[in-house]
């Protein structure tokens, strides 16, 4: 496959991948304003990667210029979507007048795109054809970089207020897709304003992190930690330097001993004793690199294997402990002081008003008011008919339309609540556990998760 051919194919894929994420967001809710301005802004990515893909695969400057002036009608609306995205986003109000005037100064751009005091035309270029800007490209340039950097702004004040770890995570995921847009923006039109026709035009590639980042922080968060990421980043490239020396070493010393074996005419690579020392390198050195990839893992990932340690332990401990206080005593203590979590609290109804009521609670501070969580019954019977685990961040993000349940997660999410879990019997909810978010600010993942489940079900079956 040549170099061209996938300069040719990159905005096919960013094409494929806006669509998939425009797709994924409506199907997971289409009545929320987030997911609905992620459609659109993915919509004009995607009409931008359709121009792009047109203009790359013609010949001639007619036809290139008709493709130019189409995929301006994706490129211009979405610094404005973007900002908007970002103040829908970050729920802080939808009629502002930055954002009125960027969408007025976004038709005023659609209107004049198709005339030459936008674009003279285009020009050849290593790379293909680019525009020729005329008057209005330059305030045009700024209008794009402007509103892509109010958003960033937004979104970095916000960063810096949230005290949230699944809030931190999902702005840390939307400025970064935005960065990335940013930078790959300004080197694409610098290339034909300033004459730098030589970069490559990195716009397609940006685009296409760009939306998978604000996709994946709208609909799937949990698919990408970027702390987590970083670190894999790490661990495999140490892994793969570990693995290199050995992989060289072993080359050198096969060719020493098979270069007085080999004959005239035949390569060192068909030698079937060459290759049957290789395989047997690597199935000395691939073991080993395995534990060292393990050793490296444990390492780095120490606070998350210790979570997961801590919690298995305690799904063990519940079996042998009797009584009811001694069991939540046990089990919210031990929250508290393994994970360890802001607070944790253990939920049973109240027989004078069937309301549950903190019957064990433990604080890591001093002050154990702040472990005594009330739960309102709005989230009682929630878990009761759903019989499923809240993740109190999560509900509180998606609580949009119901008034009732967004005072209640945000309720929750202001006491630090990372997660609540069902305690039932014989399909009844017959106790609730309430974990307090971690003190390392981590999110809870979707492992531990499923552990502090089976904690519940340990929990459960020992009352």
């Amino acid at each position: 496959m040549t170099a061209d051919l996938i300069h040719q194919l990159i905005p096919l894929l960013a094409l494929g991948l806006n669509l998939v994420l425009l797709s994924s967001a409506l199907a997971a809710d289409r009545n929320s304003p987030r997911n609905r301005f992620f459609a659109a802004l993915a919509s004009a990515l995607a009409l931008w990667n359709l121009g792009v893909f047109g203009l790359r695969s013609t010949t001639g400057p007619s036809a290139a210029l008709a493709w130019e002036r189409l995929l301006h009608f994706g490129v211009i609306p979405i610094p404005v979507l973007f900002y908007h995205y970002v103040l829908v986003f970050l729920d802080a109000g939808r009629r502002r007048r930055s954002l009125i005037v960027g969408y007025v100064l976004c038709g005023f751009f659609l209107a004049v795109s198709p005339t030459p005091a936008f674009m003279t035309g285009v020009r050849s270029t290593d790379w293909g054809f680019t525009p020729a800007a005329g008057p209005l490209y330059v305030p045009f340039f700024i209008y794009f970089q402007t509103y892509l950097v109010v958003g960033l702004v937004w979104l970095c004040r916000a960063y810096r207020s949230v005290q949230s770890s699944f809030r931190k995570n999902r702005t840390l995921l939307v400025i970064s897709g935005g960065v990335v847009s940013f930078l790959g923006g300004a080197i694409d039109f610098s290339r034909f304003i300033f004459g730098w026709e030589r970069l490559y035009p990195v716009g397609i590639p940006c685009n296409a992190v760009f939306s998978l980042a604000l996709g994946v922080a709208l609909v799937r968060y949990r698919l990408i930690d970027l702390g987590i990421l970083a670190k894999r980043s790490v661990l495999y490239l140490l892994t793969t330097l570990a693995l290199a020396p050995v992989l060289f070493l072993g080359l050198y010393v096969v060719d020493h001993l098979t270069s007085d074996h080999v004959t005239p005419g035949h390569e060192l690579s068909t030698s079937p004793r060459f290759l049957a020392v290789l395989l047997l390198g690597l199935s000395v050195v691939l073991p080993l690199l395995r534990k060292l990839e393990d050793l490296l893992d444990r390492l780095m990932f120490e606070h998350q294997h210790g979570v997961r340690d801590a919690l298995v332990a305690l799904s063990k401990e519940m079996s042998s402990i009797l009584g009811v206080r001694n069991l939540g005593e046990a089990l919210t203590a031990g929250l508290v002081s393994r994970i360890p979590v802001m607070h944790a609290s253990f939920h049973l109804p109240d027989p004078a008003t069937q309301s549950f009521v903190p019957f064990s609670s433990v604080s890591f501070g001093a002050d154990e008011r702040s472990a005594r969580v009330g739960l309102d019954d709005t989230v009682t019977q929630w878990l009761s008919e759903t019989r499923k685990t809240l993740v109190v961040e999560e509900a509180a993000f998606q609580a949009v339309a119901d008034a009732r349940t967004r005072a209640a997660t945000n309720g929750l999410e202001a006491a630090r609540v990372a997660v609540l879990l069902p305690l039932l019997r014989e399909g009844k909810l017959t106790a609730i556990l309430v974990v307090g978010e971690k003190l390392s600010g981590e999110i809870f993942d979707s492992n531990e998760i499923q552990l502090l489940e089976t904690l519940a079900e340990e929990t459960a079956i020992a009352l």
